[in-house]
């Protein structure tokens, strides 16, 4: 198929949120035809609703025109007769009345889900203005179409010093040499650098309990650590942010050190000791028990998994089970990274948040279009509420309701599109939206506290305890 660069496209549809899925489709629809037209099915939709998504569409880059129509989009096609009709790849298996249509005047019907391997923020053309407004505004379109109240946004982060967490998984010790280049070798295509100083912090299920300390809740950490120095520092930082660690020591296995070489804000090595094997049973046991032990004075149990043995599938249910039985809000993460992680050892939890490529990873799926992806994988975890991270994009929403009921999908941007280091923000977003779960079931409410936390994390150097004062204030501004 050659493309017509000067021909025209259609893309239909409802537009309930604009998400990533859509900017790729539209991003794909140019490389296709000089000329994008979004038809808008406006049917059971009153005037507000039209207005906004309109507006929202006709804010797009890559769109040129949008036009409304009511249920017959055979009706548009035929009277614009674009080259090309572009639809999800998830279509391309059902009927499509479309193709009919089409093929009377010679036109294509195209489906595809875009690219999955560029960052759509950095095409959509934003100019600075807009772009500050959106690290500094909460979207009201959000916050009106979910009916959030700006100000009980902030009760509810109050209320985060009313729950008791579990935080169980990964604990990782992050050190950051900071270097200075001397220039280049002259023996070999190599930078030459000399270390400057260095920095600890606390990292991977350490981090997500002291955040959540640092948010306001009474926490207590179940983890590993190795006979050794990075172990013993770890115990004397957890107690320095006020987090109850009981810590399982395993002198087979280091404790998880990883060695981030900088000069300025660019990394220029990572050097990671640590231990991929199963924990021995033993140690499996222990950390079951140890949860077993103080599971009738928690409210959240948050699995952080950094798949360095920490979790099998078999300790992974039955701390699920005792969760359950208790009638404890579960949420977990696994990571997917130089190692690769196992969403499904974590079924029925109440929360769960990976990255568009570990969803991808877990299904054998490249292809389909994030909505798509976001359902599967739902019915193949059954989790009720899932955040999908998109990275610079923010995250896509997915899960069900207090009843049970199937949301309306959703997404919501980054709120700091200048970055200063990007590691952490996903165990911040895991902290501080299953706070919010554990006081309210709602899922809109949560994601817009936990991205409103990672936008707060990534904008220093290092794993840093995020406050509730902090939060509260990038909220009530």
């Amino acid at each position: 198929m050659s493309a017509k660069l000067s021909g025209t496209v259609f893309i239909s549809g409802k537009f309930a949120v604009i998400h990533s899925g859509h900017i790729r489709l539209f991003v794909f629809a140019k490389t296709l035809g000089s000329k994008l037209i979004v038809g808008l099915d406006a049917e059971g939709l009153d005037e507000s609703e039209i207005e906004w998504r309109v507006g929202f569409l006709k804010s797009q880059e890559f769109v040129d025109e949008v036009i409304i129509y009511k249920s017959d989009v055979a009706e548009i096609i035929l009277k614009l007769k674009p080259n090309y009709v572009l639809k999800g790849s998830e279509f391309a298996t059902q009927f499509n009345m479309e193709q009919e249509v089409v093929s009377n005047y010679g036109g294509e019907l195209v489906f595809s889900s875009g690219s999955t391997y560029f960052s759509e923020t950095d095409l959509l053309n934003k100019k600075n203005d807009l772009a500050l407004s959106v690290t500094k505004e909460l979207p009201k379109d959000y916050l009106k179409r979910n009916k959030i109240d700006v100000n009980k946004i902030a009760e509810q982060i109050s209320a985060f010093e009313k729950i008791r967490v579990c935080v169980i998984g990964d604990l990782i010790v992050d050190e950051y040499i900071n270097c200075h280049p001397l220039g280049m070798s002259r023996e070999e295509p190599t930078v030459v650098v000399t270390p400057i100083d260095s920095q600890k912090f606390l990292g991977g299920a350490g981090i997500v309990a002291a955040h959540t300390v640092g948010l306001g809740a009474k926490t207590t950490l179940i983890s590993i650590l190795g006979s050794d120095d990075a172990g013993s520092w770890s115990l004397k930082k957890a107690n320095e942010y006020g987090i109850t660690f009981q810590a399982i020591e395993d002198k087979k296995r280091p404790t998880t050190l990883k060695q981030r070489y900088r000069s300025g804000t660019h990394t220029l090595l990572k050097i990671s000791h640590l231990s991929q094997d199963e924990v021995a049973k033993e140690i499996q046991n222990k950390i079951v028990k140890a949860f077993e032990l103080v599971a009738q004075d928690v409210d959240l149990l948050i699995l952080s998994d950094f798949s360095y043995g920490t979790f099998t599938a078999s300790t992974a249910e039955s701390l699920i089970a005792i969760a359950k039985t208790h009638g404890i809000v579960i949420s977990a993460d696994s990571q997917t990274s130089s190692q690769l992680g196992n969403l499904t050892q974590f079924l029925n939890v109440d929360l769960i948040t990976p990255t568009e490529v570990e969803a991808r990873l877990e299904l054998k799926d490249q292809s389909s279009g994030l909505a798509i992806i976001a359902e599967k994988l739902r019915q193949k975890i059954l989790s009720r509420s899932m955040l999908i991270k998109l990275g610079a994009d923010g995250v896509l929403l997915h899960g069900t309701d207090s009843q049970g009921n199937v949301l309306t999908m959703d997404a919501l941007p980054s709120f700091n599109l200048n970055p200063v280091d990007t590691s952490g923000a996903g165990d911040s977003l895991l902290a501080a939206s299953s706070l919010a779960l554990a006081v309210e079931h709602n899922l809109p409410k949560a994601a817009l506290i936990g991205s409103l936390a990672a936008a707060i994390q990534i904008s220093r150097v290092g794993n840093v305890p995020i406050q509730r004062e902090q939060l509260t204030a990038i909220i009530m501004k």
